[in-house]
């Protein structure tokens, strides 16, 4: 009847009012924000309101022209009503959810992601980095491999090349930026710590992180937020299998930011944050998008962080193993993943000190799989080489010194400095060799006694052979390099 269609017309008009009011309030955002983030978000979001009120025009004048034809005729069968009716519910629905579909506001976006992470409102999210607790750390007998130089400033044994290297870069990062260039008209690079499994490139990662870190603070800048992460099972230590988002329908950049927010939380402290094994399993395609604003791409989720920590403190991003990121399906290949977590350096203005800064720090076996093409940019080899004598004697020495066994008598000690050259001798250099044969001799009563005591040599050659030590990884594979000596 004319009441129904009269009231459907109401409900129309006032569809409209609500959405002309939500125009104006996006227009008028748009004029006031400086952010080209939410610029961009306040054009798409202001598109889609001028043509949901154009559609809603469009159904306001068939309701009128309903009303005019049942006013002409003074009835309107049944069938014509309900069909009105359905095409109305349909366009409510429509309209309930394109609302829904509305991204979250940055604030909004910030709680949300909080409460995934933490499991709560209200959380303690810390607020200093502390090495310990990323989720990259290797063994304890990474730990032999530092030491301190002359003057007493801390030193990873033979890494003082790339060490060198990675400070240069550091300058680089820090002043050449990603949107201005340098002299010869590039960008500054990405750092890329490659070589086989065990040549220590976590530990030279977390070693950079601790050193940066220091180093920016020692310039009088804040300290800067740490989010380091890596793509194998050390980011998860529950018995969950579930540690990456293959087939779950996100984006290489999405997955890239999830990564970082939680990295970053972690590293910095967070008492409240979640394993990562269930962030992936509750993390939902749908609240990504509408967090789009916090979680779209790497450069968002540092802005998060920034928000949490410090909108005045730089941002130090290290990705270990990046190519088992591509194995697991996270990407399709090491370029687009590699892209995807260094493009936030693209954010750093050239020659301009004061502004902060993000720099990022990948770790692979191999740098040959990620192309830099059309990036702007060049890979920084930071090639993880064999201990030579010296340095890997220099490790064994210090782990030798641990054991109880050993007196500090002239004799003994010359016998250590002898035991740690065979040591460095018989593992090829090869860092993870060498510091698991130490630990089967000090943890190995009768191994120590032979070695110690008995001054029996072979005592390190049936150590090396153990296949703990001997094999590679949780494949148990060969080690190539230990092959080739034994």
């Amino acid at each position: 009847d004319i009441e129904n269609v009269e009231r459907q017309i109401r409900d129309v008009e006032e569809e409209m009012k609500k959405c002309s009011s939500a125009l104006e309030a996006a227009s008028g955002a748009l004029l006031n924000t400086t952010d080209p983030d939410q610029s961009h978000d306040l054009r798409g979001e202001i598109n889609f309101l001028r043509e949901e009120k154009k559609r809603l025009g469009q159904k306001e004048i068939a309701w009128l022209q309903e009303k005019n034809s049942l006013r002409e005729k003074e009835l309107v069968p049944q069938q014509r009503l309900d069909l009105l009716s359905r095409r109305l519910y349909q366009a409510q629905s429509d309209l309930a959810g394109a609302k829904r579909r509305i991204p979250w506001s940055f604030e909004e976006c910030r709680q949300k992601i909080l409460q995934l992470f933490t499991g709560a409102n209200d959380c303690e999210t810390g607020g200093e980095f502390d090495v310990l607790l990323a989720p990259i750390i290797p063994g304890e007998d990474s730990k032999a491999i530092r030491g301190f130089t002359a003057d007493g400033t801390p030193r990873l044994y033979g890494r003082d090349e790339p060490m060198h290297e990675t400070y240069i870069w550091h300058n680089q990062s820090s002043w050449l930026g990603g949107k201005g260039t340098n002299l010869q008209g590039g960008r500054a690079p990405v750092p890329v710590v490659n070589q086989g499994p065990g040549f220590g490139k976590t530990t030279f990662m977390l070693f950079a992180a601790e050193a940066l870190h220091d180093r920016i603070v020692s310039q009088g800048r804040p300290h800067p937020i740490v989010a380091m992460f890596g793509y194998n099972d050390r980011m998860s230590r529950s018995l969950s299998s579930v540690v990456d988002f293959a087939g779950r329908g996100l984006t290489t950049d999405e997955t890239v930011a999830l990564r970082i927010f939680w990295a970053g939380l972690k590293c910095m402290g967070c008492k409240d944050v979640r394993p990562w094994s269930e962030i992936v399993a509750d993390v939902s395609v749908s609240f990504v998008r509408k967090a789009k604003k916090g979680l779209a791409t790497a450069a968002r989720a540092i802005r998060l962080l920034r928000d949490v920590y410090g909108k005045e403190r730089d941002v130090l991003v290290f990705a270990d193993e990046l190519l088992k990121g591509v194995s697991s399906r996270e990407a399709s290949n090491g370029t687009e993943l590699a892209k995807s977590i260094y493009t936030p350096m693209d954010e750093n203005e050239a020659n301009v000190p004061e502004q902060v800064k993000t720099h990022v720090m990948i770790s692979a076996m191999s740098y040959e799989r990620i192309s830099m093409t059309d990036s702007g940019r060049a890979i920084l080899n930071l090639y993880m080489a064999a201990f030579n004598v010296t340095e890997g004697a220099a490790v064994a020495k210090e782990m030798l010194r641990g054991f109880q066994a050993v007196s500090n008598a002239p004799e003994d000690q010359k016998d250590v400095d002898t035991y740690a050259r065979l040591i460095c001798g018989l593992s090829g250099g090869h860092a993870r060799v060498l510091t698991k044969t130490v630990n089967k001799l000090n943890f190995d009563a009768e191994a120590k006694s032979r070695l110690i005591d008995l001054k029996d040599w072979t005592a390190v050659y049936e150590a090396i052979l153990l296949p703990d030590v001997r094999q590679d990884g949780t494949d148990k594979l060969p080690n190539p390099v230990l092959e080739q000596i034994l």
